[in-house]
């Protein structure tokens, strides 16, 4: 005879084998490796103790959770380190893009971090998790209607910042090859140019 813990036990198993890479892959894009394990196993501890209150599909619930989770440990990380500047004096704080990021896509890099973290954020959950914008309102906690309007938004900034980006290395590139030679290049070299080795 099965209980009603054991049928939970395998519900919940099955519900972690089915959304356990998606939230790993969640994590890692928001944190540094070592951090990644804690918030998986955080978020799966907050959805066994509510395990009633997890609505079908459970991935946007998961990742709620999981931002909450994250939210609550960056501020406690600024106030680790806003005090640790008072007490060594040294003024570095703030948060790093994994690297993996950074390696992958420089300029994709360059741009979340160039906008403001709301946006980032959003099109990360639109871009990376593949959310709705239903599912991103309610990862979120707004409306479906906000969160269209957000994306849009959002979209439309950081493809300003990709063209300002592209704009500013082809006018690089364009300045450089149609430089007028120097004198040092059209002169004939000296004889000590020519013997220096």
């Amino acid at each position: 005879m099965t209980t009603d813990d054991d049928r939970d036990r395998v519900c919940f198993e099955a519900l972690v084998e089915q959304t356990q890479q998606a939230l790993r892959r969640y994590a890692v894009r928001r944190l540094p490796p070592d951090d990644v394990d804690d918030l998986v196993a955080e978020v799966y501890a907050t959805a066994w103790r509510r395990r009633d209150a997890i609505p079908d599909p459970p991935l946007p619930w998961l990742y709620r959770t999981a931002a909450h989770h994250l939210a609550h440990a960056r501020r406690a990380e600024a106030r680790r380190t806003r005090l640790a500047a008072r007490l060594t004096g040294s003024g570095e704080h703030g948060w790093v893009a994994p690297v993996e990021i950074a390696e992958a896509d420089p300029d994709l890099a360059a741009v979340l971090a160039a906008l403001p973290a709301a946006d980032a954020e959003i099109l990360r959950l639109a871009a990376w998790e593949e959310l709705s914008p239903t599912e991103i309102a309610y990862v979120q906690g707004g409306t479906a209607g906000a969160a269209r309007v957000r994306l849009h938004r959002a979209r439309r900034r950081a493809a300003a910042l990709l063209a300002a980006a592209e704009s500013a290395t082809t006018t690089t590139s364009t300045a450089t090859s149609h430089r007028p030679p120097t004198a040092r290049a059209t002169a004939a070299p000296s004889p000590a140019q020519e013997l220096s080795c």
